[in-house]
């Protein structure tokens, strides 16, 4: 049980990354098109606006797992911004999918970086999504360990204790 309390808090360090380095990608194309083209719409500024307060948020965000206190309390904005990628997915798929990449603004043809914000969109949605899964499951995991009256240094312990008599038993 304290094991997968510290897979959670992996799980949610690693997924809060991913979470990052996508939007950075997003961010920079659509900066790039912005600042190249002056003919751009309101969907690719919306996405400018989501990848910008996830590329915020989140610099700030993928690191609260390494803390000891945080139990989980980013699941709330991990679920509101997984609605707001998932509008900023469909505004893409519904400018930009198929033949209509090369014929539609901001930019006539690159559909490359058309389809990569595409692409990008939706990978930092369905990780947005198993962020607040996982974010989810380490609030219910860290307050039913609460309720049983371990505190995070008594389970730190507890963990260093069971890992080292499993090494203790490996080398008999």
């Amino acid at each position: 049980m304290f094991a997968s309390s510290r897979w959670l808090r992996i799980a949610s360090l690693v997924n809060n990354i991913l979470i990052f380095c996508y939007s950075v990608v997003v961010v920079s194309i659509n900066s790039h098109i912005i600042n190249e083209f002056s003919n751009h719409g309101a969907h690719i500024v919306y996405q400018e606006v989501i990848a910008v307060a996830t590329f915020a948020i989140w610099t700030f965000g993928m690191t609260l797992p390494l803390f000891d206190r945080y139990r989980g309390h980013f699941a709330p904005l991990s679920l509101a911004f997984s609605y707001l990628w998932l509008t900023s997915f469909i505004f893409t798929t519904q400018s930009w999918a198929s033949n209509k990449c090369r014929f539609s603004g901001p930019v006539r043809g690159h559909c490359s970086q058309k389809k990569a914000v595409m692409a990008f969109s939706f990978l930092t949605f369905i990780f947005m999504i198993s962020g607040a899964i996982i974010e989810i499951l380490l609030y219910r995991s860290e307050s039913r360990l609460a309720r049983n009256g371990t505190s995070t240094k008594e389970r730190v312990e507890v963990i260093v204790r069971e890992e080292t008599q499993e090494v203790i038993r490996t080398t008999e």
